[in-house]
Order: structure tokens, then C-alpha cells, then sequence
């Protein structure tokens, strides 16, 4: 077993273009550490630095003990999971696993014995006379975790392995790849874009934008503790509510548009004491607001339905209210971005869009007003100008 240590890991191409900045990131031994964010954050250029594909342009990797900055990739002890199979479709599922000890000339009882405890491990056992164009997408991307399995490495390596699935059978993937892993117990990294793949699998969550690393942490406090304005944004499905404010004079209610919300003591931050009288930006997830009733709280945001998704189990109430939106550059559309985090007014009027998550036995019109109760035991709190949580 062995643990994997990047230290001011980066990477510029030849024409100056920096795609890694100094990244410090530590994967433990048999831990799962998922590297997300958005098209051109830098994460798969990281994955292929420490699979030996990509050079590194500065800083340190080690793979156990080992600085491993320069050596090639056949001598770092990893093994890749890719988002295509490369099975060879003349092979049987059994010569597909054990190829890549067949090209080290391992005995063939041991390839038989390796071939068949990888194929116990993935529930593959009755497909190993099968070729691989006999299988489904799910049972050939396990194949191909079979072949890195065989191979005993001290790293896993899987860049977006389960992308080429259909909606259905990713979910079921997720968990068979979490599965396996933890049996094995050998330390992974896992690249994706999807935050959901991401939140469901790693024991840890690395969030990346722009070539910088901007949160890594159990993927419940990237959820509930979100570092900046970017983590925030991208992490939750939907996305957070982020509004421009004012806080009062003496830190007892916030301003969003026309429409004064008093603060709760128990969610007060000292840090937030030095806002007093700023513009600050104020988030909730949509699961925070609830159709408020005269029981409940002082907090309560009038608005107008703009569009209802009903979900089965919840409905999905999109608003507009007086208040400016906040928008992150990169934390939501798919973006070719490698500039710093952008931080701006929505445009259009300066009227805000949000969205809440009712449950699904109420019924709405489009164009409603409507009363929302909103947690404010729940709400974050940052940093207008540089996008940090306060």
C-alpha cells in the first residue's frame, strides 16, 4: 500500500499557458480522493502528472517514499482506469484481464489464479469465456478495471471512467466502483466533472478551478462549509442561492433588494462583525426555504414563481425577486475558463433568479407571489469583493 504527495505540483506548456498552480494535495493509503471541477480546471492534466503521461513543469510527487517526478510511467506502480475500454474485442474477457501479465511472462497458473480472483472481486466469473462485444457497457468497463486490478498496483488511477454510461447504469457503476475499491484498499484518484459522482464516491472531495485547488475535504463539509463563492456554487444540484446584501449598521438583519431579512444570533459569525454596514453576498440552498406559515420565523422572502418542476418526489420552485444574483464564473456552465474566479452582477435588471425545494403536494401557478421561510441558521456568509466564506 502506498500513499500519493503532490507538493506545489504544476504545470505550463511550452506557449506559457499555466494549467496547474502549485497544487498540494495528499491521497492516504486505500483512500478515495475524487478531483472535480469544471472542462478546463486542470484536473485531468494533474491525473495524467502523476500517471507519468504529462511532464511536470515544477514541484514534487512522491508515490510512497519515492520522488517519482522522473520517472517513466511503466515504473510508478499505478494502474489507469480510462473512459474508453481499450478491450481487444478478439479476446476473451479472461485474456482481456490478464493480457498485461502475459506481456511480463507470468506464469500461466499464476495468470489463471490472478485473472480468476479479479473476476470474483467484480461478480465476472460467468462472463470470462465471453468476448467483450458480448457484454454491456457496465460489464466492459468492469473488464477494464479487471486488467488494472491483476496488475497489484499501489495506485489507482480513473479519469472519468463511467461517462460513456447511460444515466441508469452510471448509478449502478458508482457504487460497484466504490465497492471495489475499498476491498482492494489501494489509494485512488478519480477525476470527473459530475459533482454528483463525485459527492456520491470519494472520502474526500478535491474541488479545482482555474489550476487552483480551492477546497478539499469530506464531501458533507464542502456542502455545509464551502471555502469561496466557486465551491459553493458548483458543489449542489441545484445550485446554491447567492444574492449581493447589506448588512445593518449593527449586525441584527441583511438587505437583499427591497426586502430587509433579520438574522438569527445563533447563526451570527464574529466574523462577520467587521461587515457591518457592507455589501456582502449571502447563499442558501434551496432546501433552506420552505412555504412559510405565521408559526414560523421572521426571515420570510417574498417572491414570483417564474417556473414549477414537478419531480415526483419534490417540486422545484424557480423564482425572481428585487435582489442582484451573484454569479461565479465556471462553477455552473461548462467552461473553457483557465482565468481567476469571477465574482459580478447577473445581468438582466438586476433582477434575481432562484430556486427552492417544496415538497410535493402543494400546487403553484407560474407568476404567483409567494412567501418563502428561509433558515437563517443555514445561510453563508462571504466575502463580496474576494469570494471567501466569512
Amino acid at each position: 500500500m502506498a500513499t500519493v504527495t503532490m507538493e506545489k505540483l504544476t504545470k505550463v506548456y511550452p506557449n506559457g499557458q499555466k494549467v496547474v498552480h502549485g497544487l498540494d494535495l495528499t491521497i492516504g493509503e486505500g483512500e478515495f480522493v475524487v478531483l472535480v471541477g469544471p472542462s478546463g480546471c486542470g484536473k485531468t492534466t494533474t491525473l495524467r502528472m502523476v500517471a507519468g503521461l504529462e511532464e511536470i513543469s515544477d514541484g514534487t510527487l512522491r508515490i510512497g517514499d519515492r520522488v517519482v517526478n522522473d520517472l517513466p510511467a511503466r515504473e510508478r506502480d499505478i494502474a489507469m482506469v480510462f473512459q474508453n475500454y481499450a478491450l481487444y474485442p478478439h479476446m476473451t474477457v479472461a485474456q482481456n484481464i490478464g493480457f498485461a501479465l502475459k506481456l511480463k511472462k507470468t506464469s500461466k497458473d499464476e495468470i489463471a489464479r490472478a485473472v480468476t480472483n479479479a473476476a470474483d472481486v467484480l461478480g465476472l466469473t460467468e462472463q470470462l469465456d465471453k468476448k467483450p462485444g458480448q457484454l454491456s457497457g457496465g460489464q466492459r468497463q468492469r473488464v477494464a478495471m479487471g486488467r488494472a486490478i491483476v496488475r497489484d498496483p499501489a495506485v489507482f488511477l480513473m479519469d472519468e471512467p463511467l461517462s460513456n454510461l447511460d444515466a441508469n447504469l452510471r448509478v449502478k457503476m458508482r457504487a460497484e466502483v466504490s465497492r471495489v475499491q475499498r476491498k482492494l484498499g489501494v489509494a485512488t484518484l478519480y477525476v470527473t466533472h459530475d459533482q454528483v459522482e463525485a459527492m456520491t464516491m470519494g472520502d474526500r472531495v478535491a474541488v479545482m478551478h482555474a489550476g487552483d485547488l480551492q477546497q478539499c475535504d469530506h464531501p458533507q463539509t464542502l456542502y455545509s462549509k464551502p471555502a469561496n463563492l466557486f465551491v459553493a456554487s458548483f458543489i449542489g444540484s441545484p445550485s446554491m442561492n447567492i444574492f449581493e446584501a447589506g448588512l445593518s449598521e449593527d449586525g441584527t438583519y441583511f438587505a437583499m433588494g427591497g426586502q430587509r431579512l433579520e438574522l438569527d444570533p445563533m447563526g451570527y459569525s464574529e466574523n462577520l462583525r467587521k461587515y457591518r454596514g457592507k455589501k456582502i453576498a449571502v447563499g442558501f440552498r434551496p432546501e433552506n426555504l420552505s412555504v412559510a406559515t405565521t408559526a414560523q420565523g421572521a426571515a420570510k422572502l417574498k417572491v414570483q414563481i417564474d417556473l414549477v418542476e414537478a419531480l415526483g418526489s419534490e417540486l422545484l420552485v424557480y423564482f425572481r425577486f428585487d435582489a442582484k444574483a451573484i454569479k461565479v464564473a465556471g462553477a455552473i456552465a461548462e467552461e473553457e475558463d483557465l482565468g481567476d474566479i469571477e465574482v459580478g452582477v447577473e445581468k438582466g435588471a438586476g433582477i434575481g433568479l432562484g430556486v427552492a425545494r417544496i415538497p410535493p403536494y402543494y400546487q403553484f401557478q407560474q407568476g404567483q407571489t409567494l412567501e418563502l421561510n428561509l433558515d437563517t441558521q443555514r445561510i453563508h456568509f462571504f466575502d463580496i469583493a474576494t469570494g471567501d466564506a466569512i
